[in-house]
């Protein structure tokens, strides 16, 4: 069994694809780190804005147009999957590079011959441990700790919008 997981493990070069992915998510955290805090914060403030208005065309009947409310429904949904895309693709690939390496040290753990272990690029890979987050400019992890700070940010200012009396 672990003559067969080594032979895939080398066959398919998993791991200096791994040893590539942080440096990778590094470059891509700080290219795009400005626009990741930007467009979360855009998608918050759009998903806070939809609310109250279809709140108060649902609640507070200032509206009749149905499309109206349809539209403001379709917004909601698209942008709150914008953002459900992001967390989810970031969160997936830092535990996609955890999981690596816990087959690694489950593989190095079963390895009878010490092949695993003696390998310098296998021993500098769990030396080094570097781990794949995603940041939001260093301001908040893209994770789902963000959806659910959305969801409770949201719903508080909602309650507040809508105890506003209208002038």
């Amino acid at each position: 069994m672990a003559s067969k997981c080594r032979n895939m493990f080398y066959k398919n070069k998993k791991l200096e694809a791994t040893e590539d992915l942080p440096p990778f998510c590094d470059l891509a955290n700080s290219a795009f780190a400005v626009q990741s805090l930007t467009g979360v914060g855009a998608i918050f403030c759009t998903l806070t804005g939809n609310s109250y208005l279809l709140t108060n065309n649902v609640i507070k009947g200032t509206s009749r147009d149905l499309r109206l409310v349809f539209d403001r429904i379709f917004w909601f949904i698209f942008w709150a999957n914008e953002l459900w895309q992001v967390v989810h693709l970031s969160k997936t690939t830092t535990d996609e590079s955890k999981r690596f390496t816990d087959i690694l040290y489950k593989l190095i753990a079963k390895d009878n011959t010490n092949e695993i272990s003696n390998n310098d690029v296998v021993s500098l890979h769990l030396v080094m441990a570097r781990s794949v987050k995603f940041t939001a400019y260093d301001f908040f992890p893209l994770d789902y700790t963000l959806l659910h700070s959305i969801v409770a940010s949201t719903v508080t200012y909602l309650i507040i919008l809508v105890q506003v009396p209208e002038k």
